[in-house]
């Protein structure tokens, strides 16, 4: 309609249309826009002849708040047209966030990302360091000397300085929203209203001045000032009909242009609501906060559920789906996520169901595998520390590459994955050593160190592009090495669109690209000389918030965020994540951009998303019949979770019930249960363990003494150990674990052992010889750098030699003397027959001593761990007279100490001779008694030494009769699992393997023992 008013034709600004919310918002529009269009059409086809009916909306513009939205609105139109059998001209559809720039033209191109981060830090550079201070930590600012960010002051956070170009981007872009400048924002404090930032937005002022000046020298604007500068000069312009949809919480400079702009006819707003709520939307169609503050919300019973968290949510979600008995394609649902934690959760539970999603929000380009590459490569070459290697290695491109690399060269690195979990299992590296690499002990220097060499070796010649200068370049001359190392880690590597995977690889890859494009074509006042780790900082920091979209999947059920939810038209539709703060979204904290801040300037605030979120929630529950809401009461960490206060509204009745509801308790969140009925995996035949019954291709025919006591207490777990040789070897351990404490100090014993001082009687010569040979020891496994817990625990087990010296000299002043170290009767064992069967015993001792004045021998077993139990309670258990066998380890010994002693030259069947005997062996009858027992060297250091079994010649007959029983379950290769019995030790990887998490711990888990060949 126009008015006429002293002869100016005025037209108003829009026609709002209200179309209620009986249906989705889209299908309403759709039809508008038809009508619309068949109406133009027929405008068009008067006076021609057998003109075939059209929907003509071109010269039309429609905005919506999303591309998605859009392109489902073009999809309703055709069948709109299909409907009316007309042919469709449509219309050209664009998002809210473009719309602006459809009333003007720029006159100057804006900067892409890369430039507009790289000017910004250049206006930065122009502050004074107090200024910088000032604007970063407003708190503690103060005047005259201190501590600038220049000078590195303590507390603070650099990563605070290096974010700020990025910080203020995003700042401008918000500011802009609303249609400011830094400069209006600080002149509204300059006004006097609510608390004074005005010193810190005078201060960004006078950047965001420098950073426009330096872009127009360039030839450029950024994006809010080409706005603010077409709206002051009047000369927005719109030439089309614009069509509004779903535009409830416009930003403020939309809605100047929209009441400033010159046009031809007034805008069409498409409200979602009734007549009757005409005052809850202002004359654009944006909602009035207060108004929907205090509207009510119906929410049937049945339409909320409370249930645990994020994994109960999918399985609710699948739950409520599967009752619908198949009534609804997958086109015909949609479940929403306002809590993106959720998706991964639904992605799991929907695949075990055997249905598709598609997450539209898609995958954060940082979570791709090219770009975790790329943050691998900044922690090897910024700090070349073992850990930085060996994440580098683990990645799936990068061990590809290597492999072919190591074919193509003479380096021969063999499974270098497990060797480098090898070598860290053993030697705890902190860093990688520039001239040299521990090797630890004999049996372990030639396999491990020298595949350390040459797998560095190799990495490095992969890497030379980027590791070969490690002087600065400007950063555009960092694209093409960057790009280079890419393509050598890929470059053998064949994709396929049609592949998820590969896809993903070939999105991300566009993305880089476009980042290392933007590098070249920086200008080069802007193009700063910065080194390697630098430039690989700049390209992540350019991929944050970059999304890799899913690939179009026919028959998946769309994952769409809240925003989206409710322009869709999908008569299925599941609201996860109905907690606080992400329905209704809520922003409560912001270093530049409080709450306050953001109501006077007009910008969305809490009370607007609210208003949004009212509005947006009623579409989803009054336009579609088949509608689930589901709240968590907590998340995956098991974190408690409040309700939406969505969910808290309605009679007093109400809302007590579903207080109640959402108060029940329950178990842990994300628990592992069994499979309920109808879950796919209920009668799938999958079964924990996988192989109730384990069998060697052939029955073992030898062991080693320590591993009877695995047989006697679980034969199962013994044979996922050592006859299927399952276990794991990672690069987790930041300090020695009990073994390996154990490990290092067994390697220093016996190299004392072999040593001159091992006579001695003097604790103060005996003590700085273990000294010595411990920093030798450390030196050659870990390095002149160990990790600082090794250092530590170095130091722990000093001690402990310390209290050793002192035992072992009161030990030889009894008149013992250390024979043999590491005693073994060699591979192959000696033979120990069992019903008439040959069986062999493998094993190595620890040290035999002899005492020439009894003629007694004593085979000792080093125990380190913090507390150790006496020999009979660590190898029988129960009451005295009923003991039983639990562990064979030292009455075994007894066979295998004889070989030893013939191989040492000690007389038929290991009898010292005459020479070496005393008067008392002289005086002795028989063979010579053997004793057996620990030498315990615990943490409390008063208990350090030996302790002697005192068993009886029918005791340790019994241990060979329970011996020759275990032999011959081995025979019999048939292990069995039984679950109340298979207990794996406190954080064993084998306790998947048989359904168990931790069930318990071993109290006597062995320290120190080696594998033996």
């Amino acid at each position: 309609m126009r008015h006429e008013e002293a002869g100016v034709t005025s037209i108003p600004v829009a026609e709002r249309i209200f179309v209620g919310r009986e249906e989705p918002l889209l299908g309403s529009a759709a039809r508008l826009l038809t009508r619309e269009g068949m109406r133009r059409g027929r405008e068009v086809a008067a006076g021609a002849s057998k003109m075939l009916p059209r929907v003509d909306l071109r010269g039309v513009l429609v905005a919506l708040p999303g591309g998605r939205a859009g392109r489902r609105l073009l999809e309703l139109l055709l069948e709109e047209a299909e409907g009316e059998q007309a042919s469709l001209l449509p219309p050209e559809i664009t998002t809210l966030g473009a719309l602006p720039e459809r009333f003007y033209q720029p006159e100057r191109p804006a900067p892409d990302g890369l430039f507009e981060g790289m000017v910004w830090a250049e206006a930065i550079r122009g502050l004074e360091p107090k200024d910088l201070d000032r604007l970063l930590f407003p708190a503690d600012a103060v005047p005259g000397d201190a501590p600038s960010a220049s000078s590195g002051a303590p507390g603070r956070d650099r990563d605070q300085y290096v974010d700020l170009p990025a910080t203020l981007a995003v700042l401008q872009r918000e500011v802009g929203a609303g249609g400011w400048s830094f400069h209006h924002v600080a002149e509204r404090f300059a006004e006097g209203e609510g608390f004074d930032d005005g010193e810190r937005w005078r201060i960004l002022s006078r950047i965001q001045d420098l950073f426009r000046r330096i872009l127009e020298e360039h030839g450029f604007r950024d994006r809010e000032a080409s706005r603010q500068r077409v709206l002051a000069g009047g000369e927005a312009e719109l030439d089309r009909a614009l069509w509004l949809v779903g535009g409830v919480d416009m930003p403020p400079v939309l809605r100047r242009f929209l009441r400033e702009a010159r046009r031809g006819e007034p805008h069409r707003i498409i409200i979602p609501g009734l007549e009757t709520e005409e005052s809850g939307f202002d004359e654009l169609g944006a909602v009035r906060s207060g108004w929907w503050r205090d509207a009510a919300l119906q929410l049937p019973p049945e339409t909320v559920r409370f249930v645990l968290g994020p994994r109960e949510q999918a399985e609710a979600t699948v739950d409520f789906l599967q009752d619908l008995d198949g009534a609804f394609g997958s086109e015909e649902i949609s479940v929403g996520v306002p809590d993106p934690g959720i998706v991964p959760y639904l992605e799991e539970r929907f695949q075990e169901a055997g249905a598709p999603v598609r997450y539209a929000g898609g995958r954060p380009a940082g979570s791709t595998a090219l770009v975790q590459l790329l943050r691998g490569l900044v922690g090897y070459l910024e700090q070349r520390d073992y850990e930085a290697f060996a994440s580098l290695l683990r990645h799936p491109a990068m061990e590809r590459a290597l492999l072919a690399r190591v074919e193509r060269t003479a380096h021969r690195t063999g499974s270098f994955l497990a060797l480098a979990d090898r070598y860290h299992a053993h030697h705890l590296p902190a860093h990688l050593e520039q001239k040299r690499i521990p090797s630890g002990g004999e049996r372990e220097r030639d396999r491990l160190a020298p595949g350390i060499r040459a797998l560095r070796e190799v990495l490095g010649e992969l890497l030379e592009p980027l590791a070969g200068d490690p002087g600065k370049r400007p950063l555009s001359e960092w694209a093409h090495p960057v790009e280079e190392v890419l393509a050598e880690v890929h470059g053998d590597l064949t994709l396929d669109r049609a592949s998820p995977i590969d896809r993903e690889v070939i999105e991300t890859a566009k993305a880089i690209q476009g980042v290392l494009a933007e590098m070249l074509r920086l200008p080069r006042a802007l193009d700063p000389p910065v080194p390697v780790v630098s430039a690989l900082r700049t390209i992540l920091s350019r991929l944050q918030g970059v999304q890799i979209p899913p690939p179009q999947g026919d028959g998946a059920i769309e994952l769409l965020g809240w925003l989206e939810l409710a322009l869709d038209d999908a008569p299925v539709m599941v609201v996860t994540g109905a907690n606080e703060p992400f329905l209704p979204e809520a922003v409560n904290a912001d270093a530049f951009l409080p709450h306050d801040l953001r109501s006077r300037l007009g910008l969305l605030d809490n009370r607007g998303r609210w208003a949004r979120d009212a509005l947006h929630l009623r579409m989803v529950l009054e336009g579609r019949p088949h509608v689930r809401l589901l709240s968590g009461r907590a998340d995956g960490e098991g974190n408690p979770l409040r309700p939406s206060r969505f969910l808290l509204m309605g009679s007093p009745r109400e809302v007590a019930t579903r207080l109640r509801a959402a108060l029940k308790g329950g178990g842990q969140p994300g628990a592992p249960s069994g499979p309920a009925e109808g879950h796919p995996s209920a009668g799938d035949g999958f079964r924990l363990p996988p192989e109730p019954v384990l069998s060697a291709l052939e029955p073992l025919g030898r062991l080693r003494v320590t591993d009877f006591r695995k047989v006697l207490d679980d034969p199962y777990l013994f044979a996922l150990e050592r006859v299927l040789k399952l276990d794991t070897v990672d690069d987790q351990a930041r300090e020695m674990d009990g073994g390996l404490f154990g490990t290092v100090a067994h390697a220093v014993l016996e190299e004392w052992g072999r040593g001159e001082t091992r006579h001695s009687r003097d604790p103060g010569i005996l003590r700085d010889a273990l000294h010595g040979i411990l920093d030798r020891q450390v030196r050659d496994r870990f390095g002149v750098r160990p990790l600082p817990a090794v250092r530590l625990q170095v130091e722990q087990l000093r001690l402990r030699l310390s209290a050793v010296a002192e035992a072992q000299a009161k030990h030889a002043a009894a008149g013992w003397e250390l024979r043999m170290v590491e005693a073994s009767p060699g591979r192959e064992g000696v033979p120990f027959e069992v019903d008439g069967e040959g069986f062999r015993l493998l094993g190595r001792i620890d040290r035999v001593d002899y005492n020439p004045a009894t003629g007694e021998w004593m085979v000792l077993d080093y125990k380190t761990g913090d507390s150790v139990q006496k020999p009979d309670a660590a190898h029988r258990k129960g009451r005295e007279g009923s003991k039983v066998w639990k562990d064979l380890q030292l009455p075994l010994y007894r066979h295998l100490v004889g070989p030893a002693l013939a191989a040492m030259g000690s007389g038929a069947g290991g009898a010292p001779d005459a020479a070496e005997a005393g008067e008392g062996a002289k005086a002795a009858q028989g063979p010579p008694r053997i004793l057996m027992g620990y030498f315990a060297i615990p943490r409390d250091s008063d208990k350090v030494e030996p302790l002697v079994a005192d068993w009886s010649p029918e005791e340790l007959a019994e241990a060979d009769e329970v011996a020759r029983e275990v032999i011959r379950e081995l025979r019999r290769n048939h292990f069995a699992f039984r679950p109340g019995i298979t207990k794996p030790w406190r954080g064993s990887p084998l306790g998947p393997l048989v359904g168990a998490g931790v069930l318990a711990a071993s109290d006597d888990q062995e320290d120190g023992e080696e594998m033996e060949p």
